[in-house]
């Protein structure tokens, strides 16, 4: 088998911790309609998930090659060779998913994305990144590093479970991985304050654009009418927490259509 460097194909190999992956699934009591596995690989996991009874199962392989390998072995799955970020799933035809997988570390910021435009659908997740991604979207005292962050935490709890070192992996990365679990949030903070999405989305990238400032000359462009009095002006985006970004989007939003902003200034 030839391992192609451009899917990010490292694949896990140590039982013991594919095991234990799949025994937080087991135990988990959530409500699902059924398992998706993003980048089954040589199906390692997958071997597993088989022994999980009365579970619809689909895996998501990128590789043809691989995914031929799965088709062989795994007949009573449903298996699809396509990129995972090119799948609807409310297409695939369930509506409560438990995604799961040794997720490919060259498209994390992507994937986390697209976990969170099919959040509707999702559950709860159990996945693998490269841990140093896993730290720059862990809030820390509610605090974020990075606007990924600010995003992911809005739906889900990001809670570490485990890390994994990288001699645990077929071939060897350079990184090591730390697993964690995505639990939905019960309440949408966005929706219960009125808040557009994809504006409020647009006002936390424009904020960390410049976020080694503070909130005043990061935004100077739009300062010739709001009163800056406030404090939290005077404090950086990474100082804040979720409730305090969701006041200053209020505050700017009613003199701006933040939707114009970009167009307007930048």
């Amino acid at each position: 088998m030839k391992i192609k460097k451009y899917y990010s194909q490292n694949f896990l190999i140590n039982n013991n911790y594919i095991i234990k992956i799949v025994n937080i699934l087991k135990i988990s009591k959530i409500n699902y309609d059924c398992i998706l596995e993003i980048g089954a690989g040589i199906g390692n996991l997958s071997k597993e998930l088989i022994k999980i009874k009365n579970k619809k199962i689909i895996l998501i392989e990128i590789d043809k090659y691989l995914f031929k390998q799965l088709k062989k072995k795994f007949i009573v799955y449903k298996i699809i060779n396509k990129n995972i970020l090119n799948c609807n799933l409310k297409k695939l035809g369930y509506k409560k998913y438990y995604i799961i997988g040794n997720f490919p570390y060259n498209i994390s910021s992507k994937l986390i994305l697209w976990i969170i435009q099919n959040k509707k659908y999702i559950v709860e997740c159990i996945g693998m990144f490269q841990k140093e991604f896993v730290n720059s979207i862990f809030s820390i005292n509610d605090k974020f590093k990075t606007k990924l962050s600010i995003y992911i935490n809005l739906y889900f709890k990001v809670i570490k479970l485990f890390n994994i070192n990288n001699n645990n992996f077929f071939p060897i990365p350079k990184v090591n991985s730390t697993v964690i679990k995505l639990k939905k949030k019960k309440s949408n903070l966005l929706k219960i304050n009125n808040i557009n999405e994809k504006k409020f989305f647009l006002f936390i990238k424009e904020c960390f654009k410049y976020k080694r400032k503070i909130i005043k000359n990061s935004l100077f462009y739009l300062f010739n009418k709001i009163n800056i009095n406030n404090k939290l002006f005077f404090k950086r985006i990474d100082e804040l927490n979720i409730y305090e970004i969701i006041k200053l989007y209020k505050i700017i939003n009613k003199y701006y259509n933040i939707n114009e902003i970009k167009k307007k200034y930048i």
